[in-house]
């Protein structure tokens, strides 16, 4: 267990929600979610919240509005880029990513994407823009933003709260695990595909 005596109190107020929710925009848009990574802060805040102050409740609709709020403005700049948006200069190095984000919705569907995007940081945004760029129907588009912000909130914010510390650990790691299984299996195919050519 994480030793929780000499930790930073939380600031009270609109302040302290008004952070949150910019942190979690920011990390629902393309490239950005490379370096603003919502999940440690929210966690963070909810460990140590601790005796209900500020109410989880609270930080679910912070987290849950935050997240559509910045699926939409990745919708939008899919919508207004189209498909120039693979040759926005910022976006240049990030091809893969788009690549990704593109097979990711061809095969899952607009939900299945918004659901996949929401907990891979560094691709977050990709795909609302992608379907943004695809003109998607909006109204669709933010019910299942709504669904997939909801089910990354809950899972962030009860399981730390009901969790504890261990949480924050565990998540990470799960994280890199699955990482390191990607990478595997994608060495392997290549490779399986090397030796059959």
């Amino acid at each position: 267990m994480i030793p929780l005596d000499n930790l930073p109190t939380l600031p009270d107020g609109p302040m302290l929600y008004l952070v949150l929710a910019v942190l979690i925009i920011t990390s629902s848009l393309p490239v950005l979610a490379v370096v603003a990574a919502a999940e440690p802060l929210l966690m963070a805040v909810v460990v140590l919240a601790g005796h209900g102050h500020p109410p989880i409740s609270a930080l679910l609709v912070v987290a849950v509005v935050g997240a559509v709020f910045g699926d939409a403005v990745s919708y939008g700049l899919g919508r207004w880029f189209g498909p120039r948006l693979r040759n926005v200069k910022a976006l240049r190095r990030s091809r893969k990513r788009i690549a990704g984000a593109q097979q990711v919705v061809q095969r899952r569907g607009m939900l299945g994407a918004l659901v996949v995007q929401r907990w891979v940081p560094p691709a977050r945004g990709f795909a609302p823009a992608l379907l943004g760029a695809d003109r998607q129907p909006f109204g669709l588009f933010v019910a299942f933003s709504g669904l997939a912000g909801l089910l990354w909130a809950l899972v962030l914010v009860l399981g730390t709260h009901l969790a504890g510390p261990t949480l924050v650990l565990i998540v990470p790691t799960m994280i890199l695990a699955l990482t390191v299984l990607r990478v595997a299996q994608a060495l392997l195919v290549r490779r399986r595909r090397s030796r059959s050519q």
